[in-house]
């Protein structure tokens, strides 16, 4: 029997409109009341490149930007999936690839999502690139187990940004 998990859109907004200098300025933020913030380190645009023809996907706009300048990383206690020591293909969880691959293996994750926060095997989130428009896309969150089918109806919307999203937005 399939059980059904309503994915919901968590984030609408769209990266770009918040620059790389704000990003900083956020991080900064939550490390001087305490929080502690890790980032993977940019990569080039060919790992880019690359890690979207091993996910088979094209990634948004914005989360190129992310993974250009961070990488990925820790923010809050969150991680959110990136590429590790610059190189796309390595498959280790808090990758994109690896946490994409892991849930589309064993969970069944459909394969037009891509994994960019996967907590204990429970929480997913995910860029719905079904709905990649004018270069963007919005962030869908589920709870586990997988096969799931996405109810891609649901417009329950919250701002934020990638970033920032894990430590300030919980659904």
């Amino acid at each position: 029997m399939r059980q059904r998990v309503q994915f919901q859109v968590i984030c609408r907004q769209a990266l770009p409109q918040c620059n790389m200098a704000e990003y900083d300025q956020l991080a900064a933020e939550a490390e001087a009341v305490g929080s502690e913030i890790f980032w993977l380190g940019g990569v080039n645009q060919a790992e880019v490149q690359r890690l979207e023809k091993l996910i088979s996907l094209n990634l948004p706009t914005s989360f190129k930007r992310f993974l250009l300048e961070y990488g990925g990383g820790d923010v809050v206690g969150a991680e959110v999936s990136g590429i590790e020591d610059g190189d796309a293909s390595i498959e280790s969880g808090g990758t994109v690839l690896g946490d994409t691959n892991q849930c589309r293996k064993l969970f069944g994750l459909p394969s037009d999502l891509v994994v960019i926060y996967f907590h204990d095997n429970e929480v997913c989130w995910c860029l719905d690139t079904a709905r990649l428009r004018d270069g963007e896309c919005p962030v869908v969150s589920g709870s586990m187990p997988f096969p799931v089918e996405i109810d891609r109806s649901t417009n329950v919307t919250i701002g934020g940004s990638i970033p920032l999203l894990c430590s300030s937005t919980q659904t």
